[in-house]
């Protein structure tokens, strides 16, 4: 029986065999973006809208709501400040005082997909304060942008709803440096905050589902702790109590949870899988991350879904046999049982997009189209 591609995207998250393993390419490729509009994309866009699963991302919530930039939160008086050499300083008025991000384009990326932050909104203790005193309205947290992305999507594949878990919205506002030293001297400090951001992001959530807005809910934060920058037992402290309780509010109300996180996560998928989360993104092998997705698949079997382990360095400097082989060692390692979503461990993000990277990523599609269907597994 052939699939819809929403469904084969069902079936996969569900540790569940479809007709064929399903491959996504990680944007947004039924919608108007500067992917689908930018003529360096046309070739892969064209194949990928054939070929490939849809995942359509859509920030609300935590994320949408709890960055106080124009675009996503109307209640604050932010003013932008774009300088030259590339960097944007953003001001922002609070209740309790001035907060003050800069961000930086990296040349031959699309900046609404790449900045770097050089400077963070909380730099001393009297900052959390001031974001804390925010105006907190979320009345639009993104139900509106979800349905319409479902309509755009339709059976072409599954809208997934992205969130801050807690530690992730903390630690996006915080100097790295700081939030390092505070995690050894002000305990008590980060706690407080924390437990305000998941108030915050729990009722948001609840909302959400409440409303029948979204069937995968997709959480971000983890890899702001993973080792080398805190020790293991930070993901106990910062994650695993928060997570838990966002993970069983999905499931609640019969969605499926992804969790996100970049960097060596294999110590903690025994953590996941206790939290409840139903697949993870990426699964970096090494040298990125440490992830043998063989040994994953044989341990947890039917628990986990796994999405990613193609690294993007690979779709841009490999030759397509590499492409193919890597493909093909993956699906016959971790794809054999159903569970597994072939796809790059980030997004695209270069402008223009070079001619190799794009013919690495349509031999991606083809290789799983070659080797992904389970009647010859």
């Amino acid at each position: 029986m052939e699939y819809s591609k929403r469904n084969r995207l069902l079936q996969a998250l569900k540790c569940k065999k479809p007709d064929r393993v399903p491959i996504v390419v990680s944007r947004n490729i039924f919608d108007v973006n500067i992917f689908t509009t930018e003529s360096s994309y046309a070739n892969l866009i064209k194949h990928a809208r054939l070929k490939t699963e849809a995942l359509f991302k859509v920030h609300a919530g935590s994320i949408r709501y709890l960055d106080p930039f124009p675009r996503f939160n109307p209640h604050m008086a932010v003013s932008l400040e774009e300088n030259n050499d590339g960097t944007t300083l953003v001001k922002a008025e609070t209740p309790k005082g001035m907060l003050y991000k800069e961000m930086k384009n990296v040349a031959g990326t699309i900046p609404e997909v790449l900045k770097v932050t050089t400077r963070y909104f909380i730099q001393q203790k009297e900052d959390i304060d001031r974001y804390l005193s925010i105006p907190y309205d979320p009345a639009d947290i993104g139900v509106h942008d979800i349905g319409v992305a479902e309509q755009q999507t339709g059976n072409n594949g599954l809208v997934e709803v992205s969130l801050w878990d807690p530690l992730g919205a903390m630690c996006d506002q915080i100097q790295p440096e700081q939030f390092a030293v505070w995690s050894v001297l002000e305990k008590g400090l980060l706690k407080n905050f924390i437990e305000a951001l998941h108030e915050r992001i729990y009722e948001e959530l609840k909302h959400l589902l409440e409303s029948g807005a979204g069937e995968i809910f997709y959480f971000n934060g983890p890899e702001f702790i993973l080792p080398p920058n805190q020790s293991p037992e930070a993901f106990d402290e910062y994650i695993v109590p928060y997570d838990t309780e966002l993970v069983d509010l999905v499931h609640q109300f019969g969605k499926i949870a992804i969790m996100h996180s970049h960097g060596k996560v294999a110590q903690f998928i025994d953590a996941f899988v206790n939290m409840g989360i139903d697949a993870l993104h990426p699964v970096e092998p090494p040298p990125m991350g440490d992830v043998d997705v063989k040994h994953v698949k044989q341990k947890y079997g039917n628990h986990l879904c796994l999405i990613g382990n193609i690294e993007y360095a690979e779709l841009t400097n490999c030759e397509e046999e590499h492409i193919e082989k890597r493909v093909y060692q993956l699906i016959q390692d971790s794809g054999r049982e159903g569970g597994l979503i072939v796809s790059p461990c980030s997004g695209l993000y270069e402008i223009p997009l070079p001619d190799k990277t794009a013919r690495n990523y349509i031999a991606m599609m083809n290789a799983v189209h070659r080797y992904g269907t389970y009647s010859h597994l």
